[in-house]
């Protein structure tokens, strides 16, 4: 329905496989555009793989993550989305808000935590694009002291015991 469509055609106008598919890097994509797209970075002895996901990321998107995951396991992944934490940290529960009246189906944050994040030892972070709701300084601590705070509400632990940062 045109209430659930995800129009990505100006996003891969601009932002599109064609633009990065000549570097190395570039891992590719699911279904053509780069709502959902995957790299390969190396840093010195460290090898990354930084996997976008589109906004309230649908259940075949996650499929085709965990596939990608799956198919670089030597690599320390970084999920990059929309809509994962709220402006207090907390995994998002409602689509509704987190949608903004887009009228999208999909996972939300609670959601995609529990279905790949969590699951993947790879995963050392996640990061989060704003979510509607939250405004200018919404989650400033009194004393300025946000080391305590961003540690307890930003830092989780996957299924596997390793450290996940979500910011």
């Amino acid at each position: 329905s045109p209430s659930n469509s995800r129009l990505t055609t100006v996003y891969d106008t601009w932002m599109g496989p064609s633009r990065y598919s000549g570097f190395p890097y570039y891992g590719g994509n699911y279904l053509g555009s780069n709502a959902n797209y995957y790299i390969r970075v190396d840093v010195g002895k460290r090898k990354f793989l930084v996997l976008g996901l589109e906004f309230i990321p649908r259940d075949a998107a996650l499929t085709w993550a965990q596939g990608v995951l799956d198919a670089n396991t030597d690599r320390e992944a970084i999920i990059v989305t929309h809509g994962l934490i709220t402006q207090w940290g907390e995994k998002a529960q409602d689509t509704s808000i987190a949608t903004g009246g887009y009228g999208l189906t999909g996972n939300n944050g609670t959601e995609l935590w529990n279905n790949l994040i969590r699951k993947n030892k790879q995963i050392i972070m996640t990061i989060n694009g704003h979510y509607v709701g939250c405004c200018g300084g919404s989650a400033v601590v009194n004393n300025n002291n946000l080391g305590p705070f961003m540690e307890q509400r930003f830092t989780q632990t996957g299924d596997n015991g390793n450290i996940i940062h979500m910011l």
